[in-house]
């Protein structure tokens, strides 16, 4: 237990950015009306949008740093603060609207579509997106999806006079063959700047890692570790949700058909390790998983949910398995059942509700109180507009770097200016791209000179006795590197080359 606290205290301290960063402080609320629901004063409030926006289970949207609402979409859509459809945003990697029953309510996936700010630019964001073209079976009526390809579009919000405009669209990423439809989710790299997008594989063990940058979108990325995420070859993967605490050192995700697995997280190397299934007790007990989890504010509590039940694991328990309490059973009567979850900005778990059609959420009021004390509510939170399943899938756009990782380059450019110039005149480095060899050049002397890959992985560390060093990168692959020059005063100053083949 001691050990857990004292992580918690170390690592909550990157969680807690001293940069405003409330990308994330608004939630879109859906079809009729469109409403956002605003969580920047004490007293949640609800905003109109004029237009409406149907949305099945994807929906996601954006703030701008300050808070002040930006656009949204639901994964074939992308609409501005007012609700009209985006010029460029009609039919994200979509072509036959013909034939898809679903796209009036979009992506009928859970988290299947996302934002992020692109790093270090405050004008431009990118939607990851899967595709709905990339269809290998149909389920029912509705047209489920295994995507086999994998997009990303670009919103400018320079364009169209501040209201934003798709300016770069369905951008295919390198990833062939059939992968998850659900479940895709991001965490800030250690740096405190990039991303790492998690996506999941098809019916096994296997996540699917990409990382942005400033520059690109590298990856993908394959680990194999824990249990297959479904169980006796159910292809319904479309309902199911992953989730990272908030000091992004652990993500947890949840199948329908298939165990709950919680990973340990290393936000510079992007490795997940030390497997835990959780053997989540539904009211189908041939089923081990859910739709629907969350972890508390601290990451003790791990709240899952399918239609009938929401249980509370306490991951800081000797046996996490264990530590089930139940505190809601559904029956017939209640038709507003209980589907996805998402912890808020105010630290409150809501609960969306199954078939939609509901003026309320459910909320947990106080989730990281252990049983009862957790203040579970049903249909706890009064909306103004009927929700339908989805709460949009939002990311923890606060998390800072991980100070004295060895990965937080991007902080340590920071560092205060000395009269002999900026950090330009500080660290250079060429040629840039390199191929064969590069040259660190500073006006510090007697120094340690660090370089680390995309991945945050040191691949070489050299002394620098001179104002300057030839150092060999001929065996090293193509890609970003960032270069660290540390003083004996504990100064850092960084920079960034390519090598290129």
């Amino acid at each position: 237990m001691k050990n857990r606290l004292l992580i918690l205290v170390l690592t909550l301290g990157s969680a807690l950015n001293i940069f405003s960063q409330d990308y994330g402080v608004q939630w879109i609320q859906s079809p009729t009306p469109t409403t956002v629901m605003d969580f920047r004063n004490d007293t949640i409030q609800f905003h109109f949008i004029n237009d409406t926006i149907d949305a099945f289970n994807s929906t996601a949207n954006i703030c701008d740093k300050q808070g002040n609402f930006l656009f949204f979409t639901n994964g074939i859509l992308v609409f501005d603060r007012n609700g009209d459809k985006m010029p460029g945003g009609i039919w994200l990697s979509y072509y036959k609207p013909s034939v898809y029953l679903g796209i009036v309510g979009g992506l009928p996936t859970d988290q299947g579509v996302m934002i992020l700010p692109k790093p270090g630019n405050n004008n431009l964001y990118y939607i990851f997106h899967y595709a709905t073209t990339d269809t290998s079976f149909l389920y029912l009526s509705y047209g489920y999806t295994e995507p086999t390809h994998f997009y990303y579009s670009v919103v400018d919000m320079n364009a169209r006079g501040g209201l934003g405009d798709v300016v770069q669209k369905d951008v295919r990423l390198p990833l062939e063959g059939v992968s998850c439809t659900s479940k895709m989710t991001a965490v800030k790299h250690a740096n405190g700047r990039d991303w790492w997008i998690i996506r999941h594989g098809w019916l096994d063990n296997t996540y699917i890692k990409f990382l942005l940058t400033p520059d690109s979108v590298l990856g993908p990325y394959f680990q194999s570790i824990g249990p297959p995420y479904n169980y006796n070859n159910i292809a319904r993967d479309y309902q199911g949700n992953s989730v990272f605490n908030t000091t992004g050192t652990q993500m947890a995700s949840v199948s329908l058909f298939g165990p709950t697995v919680v990973l340990d997280f290393d936000r510079c190397s992007g490795e997940f390790s030390n497997p835990l299934v959780i053997k989540n007790k539904l009211s189908d007990t041939t089923i081990l998983g859910g739709n629907g989890l969350a972890l508390s504010p601290s990451g003790r509590f791990l709240y899952i949910n399918d239609k009938f039940l929401l249980t509370q694991y306490d991951l800081w328990s000797a046996t996490p398995n264990d530590s089930i309490r139940i505190f809601y059973t559904g029956d017939s009567l209640d038709y507003y059942f209980l589907h996805h979850e998402r912890l808020a900005p105010n630290g409150k778990i809501y609960i969306s509700s199954w078939h939609g059609g509901s003026q309320h959420l459910h909320v947990i009021n106080h989730p990281d109180s252990l049983g009862l004390a957790c203040g579970f509510q049903f249909n706890g939170q009064q909306c103004v507009t009927y929700n339908t399943n989805n709460l949009p899938n939002m990311v923890n756009y606060k998390l800072g770097a991980l100070v004295g990782s060895g990965c937080d380059t991007v902080i340590a450019t920071t560092s205060p200016q000395t009269p002999e110039g900026g950090l330009k005149d500080r660290i250079q480095v060429y040629p840039n791209p390199a191929n064969e060899y590069f040259v660190v050049e500073t006006n510090i002397k007697d120094a340690l000179v660090t370089v680390t890959d995309a991945l945050g992985h040191v691949v070489l560390n050299s002394k620098l006795e001179t104002e300057n060093i030839k150092l060999n990168c001929a065996t090293w692959a193509s890609g970003v590197y960032f270069v660290t020059v540390k003083t004996k005063n504990h100064e850092q100053y960084s920079t960034k080359f390519a090598v290129h083949r």
